[in-house]
């Protein structure tokens, strides 16, 4: 089982924008998954937004689109490196206690 939110990294917030991804290694059981699923989601709305998922949509189902999204994250995730690496030099320049490495190791906004 797999769950994949779309709100920051396509700036969809506030949309309930993802996706959730169950891969079954028996297909007699598809059926199955799929009530157990529609019982867990269903009390938690009933009409969601529907425009953030038809957005997150067309950008991963054409190429184009793809292409330039996934080069804004990589843009967006080297400045965050970036942004990390300065951190922790200035604190090594100022002799700033304790071992900063981890600011490079993390990965994510917020981590």
């Amino acid at each position: 089982m797999l769950s994949q939110s779309y709100a920051k990294n396509m700036g969809l917030y506030g949309e309930r924008t993802g996706a959730l991804s169950v891969i079954v290694s028996d297909n007699s059981i598809v059926d199955r998954v799929l009530v157990q699923l529609k019982q867990v989601i269903r009390p938690m709305y009933s009409s969601p937004p529907a425009h953030g998922a038809r957005i997150a949509a067309t950008i991963l189902n054409n190429p184009v689109l793809f292409d330039k999204w996934n080069g804004e994250l990589k843009l967006m995730s080297g400045r965050i490196l970036e942004m990390r690496t300065a951190l922790k030099l200035a604190l090594q320049k100022l002799q700033t206690p304790g071992n900063w490495d981890f600011l490079e190791k993390q990965i994510g906004m917020f981590s």
